[in-house]
């Protein structure tokens, strides 16, 4: 039996900043060199990478030749600022995660006392505290009468992508339910048999068997499939990127979840209860999850941000 919310979500966000002597958060310390998405080139004769300058202009091709050879030139950058930042803390630090496209930076779990130490490093552009996001929930995908787009009612291009076919969507929260039908690889009613845009048996992230440039997963892997083409753990929360709590799958389900028709179990009642299908709004869409949230907070949302952005992604939702 499945368990799934019955009410589709907006995630509203809320974020708390204040730095502590003593408890250790989570900073984005930056470096001074360009993100892939602004390289405009001249580095140790490196093509630019920003879309704008790179040969192929529009949008951002993440395993462009330019791209690959720019992203290891930061990820040997990267390895020395933190030989440096290990000397200067005289203790190892082990990166949550490198940021190479919007910016140039790694994420570390440091006290106030060591952020403020690593603001005086010449090779240090700044050292920001993570926001710490919280949970909220609000109503959800028929108000936007999606049906009608999907019909082609309310679309003027008569050969606009049915259903979100085509488009990868990437989803910021607690993780996701990969087993569950919502995120199957033909959909249980409508039959529709996605097509993984990677390759049959491509994925990214912490899959069984996906590319995750190498970042370990911190806590196992999950199966993915051709719907579910991806999967990223980066909460600390003991479960990434398999889903803790549920939320995580509420709004992936919300948002490109497969056509539904149930059990619907209530966890409060205890029981099934009579429904009619579900469905999210892109129902056809691809999906790549991004554990960046706890039970009650989030806090690796620039990283899970990051990522999506590498990924290639054609939608954020968070």
């Amino acid at each position: 039996m499945y368990k799934i919310s019955l009410i589709g979500l907006v995630l509203t966000c809320f974020a708390s900043i204040a730095e502590s002597e003593d408890i250790k958060s989570n900073y984005v310390v930056k470096f001074h060199e360009e993100g892939l998405l602004t390289y405009q080139g001249g580095v140790n004769k490196l093509a630019a990478t920003a879309p704008k300058k790179s040969v192929n202009s529009g949008k951002f091709m993440t395993k462009s030749t330019e791209a690959l050879a720019y992203g290891s030139y930061l990820l040997e950058v990267k390895n020395e600022r933190m030989s440096e930042i290990t000397q200067v803390l005289s203790r190892n630090v082990k990166p949550i995660y490198h940021f190479k496209a919007v910016y140039h930076a790694v994420m570390l779990e440091l006290n106030a006392t060591e952020a403020q130490q690593l603001r005086s490093m010449n090779n240090v552009k700044s050292v920001t505290l993570e926001p710490v996001m919280k949970l909220d929930t609000e109503r959800g995908p028929r108000w936007i009468n999606a049906d009608d787009v999907w019909s082609g009612a309310s679309v003027p291009i008569t050969s606009f992508p049915n259903k979100g076919a085509g488009m990868v969507v990437g989803i910021l929260d607690t993780g996701i339910n990969s087993d569950h039908p919502s995120f199957a690889s033909v959909g249980p009613v409508d039959g529709y048999v996605h097509i993984n845009p990677l390759g049959d048996g491509n994925y990214v992230g912490h899959c069984i068997g996906g590319d995750n440039d190498g970042n370990p997963p911190p806590f196992g892997e999950i199966q993915c499939n051709s719907k579910l083409i991806g999967a990223w753990g980066f909460e600390n929360d003991g479960t990434a990127p398999e889903d803790g709590g549920g939320h995580g799958s509420h709004t992936a389900s919300t948002v490109a979840g497969n056509v539904w028709a149930g059990p619907f179990f209530d966890s409060n009642a205890g029981s099934t209860i009579g429904l009619d299908q579900l469905s999210g709004v892109a129902p056809h869409a691809n999906i790549i999850a991004y554990d960046v949230c706890g039970a009650q907070t989030c806090s690796t949302v620039t990283a899970g941000i990051d990522r999506a952005i590498l990924d290639g992604v054609d939608v954020i939702n968070f």
